[in-house]
């Protein structure tokens, strides 16, 4: 079964933060997770792990074993 979560709020709540550790529980217990953002900020990259322009792709990239992440 498919699930959507959303992340919503003023910034500088966490949203990213958490949206990330709930991917990567979900990643974890097997799911197979597609992390989608909007924003334009370097935090996303930089929480993951990544480089900033492996992100900006046109195409999710694969940052863990079923986790993909498309910026």
């Amino acid at each position: 079964m498919a699930l959507i979560l959303t992340f919503l709020g003023k910034g500088g709540t966490g949203k990213t933060t958490v949206a990330i550790a709930v991917a990567k529980k979900l990643a974890s217990q097997g799911r197979r997770v597609l992390l989608l953002t909007q924003d334009p900020s370097p935090a996303f990259p930089l929480i993951l792990g990544v480089a900033i322009d492996s992100l900006a792709r046109a195409e999710p990239q694969e940052i863990e074993p079923r986790l993909h992440v498309l910026q």
